[in-house]
């Protein structure tokens, strides 16, 4: 149970039948984009593995492990993968085969996660109480700092001065259908957004849930199913994403727009067998006003990760 309160800790083979971590980095200049992807499935094989997805280039690998490579600490977030090393201060990668050659060193800082309270623990809020969920979502840090080198087939990538951004999936499979986006470079470098929109099956029901962040002026105004937020409006076309949350005095227009999607592995019934179209290069606008502090902003955010699932009709 006191895991409930710490979604980053591994909550370990047996409870899960899938969990993974999910960094994205982008370097600086903006012309290396990566996302990358540990985690285990308990599933026939069950395994554990790095995914690694190389935004700008489209190069996505699937490397596996024996599950017995896969270690982690009980108390606080850190896990090894064979000779690979996650926390939420540090990645350490050595990955070296036929179709892949990475090593190096990442460390973030400058954490900022979905505020852990009494009642809401993270971003599944009360949601994180109910047993059986088919799938529970962390966000670790929205707009972390993020420095070190990566060695890309020999190729050095500097990304001190780049950004990050991590967060977490664990359950049994991802959602019938969901949209999930992501962005930290907008013309403010303090800005950051994120949010998901998924059909949520539990106990013979189903329901449309989501939840979204936003970081301006270091404030993290949140949004979800379960803070009194209503989802005005969702529209889905091919490669395009429009929705509208209210919460009292503050709206949220958001329209996104996915380009050069790649397909990588997704969680089914604890096999890594489904299918996940992302993309780490689209572009996400934001229509915010908060009418009770007199606040506006408007812009866009590129180097987005964005994921299109599903169509209108499976929303509704």
């Amino acid at each position: 149970m006191k895991k409930i309160w710490k979604p980053a800790v591994c909550h370990g083979i047996g409870k899960a039948r899938f969990e993974g971590w999910y960094y994205k980095i982008v370097d600086r200049p903006k012309k290396h984009s990566f996302a990358i992807i540990p985690g285990f499935s308990s599933g026939e094989p069950a395994q554990a593995f790095i995914q690694i997805f190389d935004g700008l280039t489209n190069q996505y690998n699937f490397v596996s492990y024996p599950l017995e490579e896969f270690t982690y600490h009980n108390e606080f977030f850190e896990v090894s993968i064979g000779e690979n090393y996650f926390s939420q201060d540090k990645i350490k990668l050595g990955i070296e085969n036929q179709q892949l050659q990475i090593e190096g060193e990442i460390s973030f800082s400058n954490h900022i996660p979905w505020p852990v309270t009494r009642f809401t623990p993270g971003a599944m809020g009360p949601f994180a109480f109910l047993p059986r969920m088919e799938c529970s979502h962390g966000v670790l840090s929205f707009n972390p700092k993020v420095s070190g080198k990566l060695f890309v087939d020999s190729s050095p990538i500097i990304f001190d001065g780049g950004k990050g951004y991590i967060e977490k999936d664990w359950g049994r499979s991802f959602p019938q259908a969901w949209i999930w986006m992501q962005s930290n470079h907008f013309s403010d470098e303090n800005i950051s957004f994120m949010a998901s929109i998924a059909k949520i099956k539990y106990l013979g029901q189903q329901f449309t849930g989501f939840l979204a962040g936003f970081l301006l002026n270091g404030e993290l105004y949140l949004f979800s199913s379960y803070n009194r937020t209503k989802l005005e409006h969702l529209i889905i076309k091919d490669n395009y994403v429009s929705f509208t949350l209210r919460k009292g005095m503050v709206k949220i227009n958001v329209e996104a727009d996915q380009r050069n999607k790649t397909r990588i592995k997704g969680p089914v019934s604890g096999k890594m067998i489904g299918k996940v179209l992302e993309s780490l290069t689209s572009s996400i606008s934001i229509d915010f006003a908060d009418s009770k502090k007199r606040l506006e902003y408007k812009g866009i955010g590129d180097m987005a990760g964005l994921e299109i699932m599903g169509q209108l009709k499976d929303f509704i």
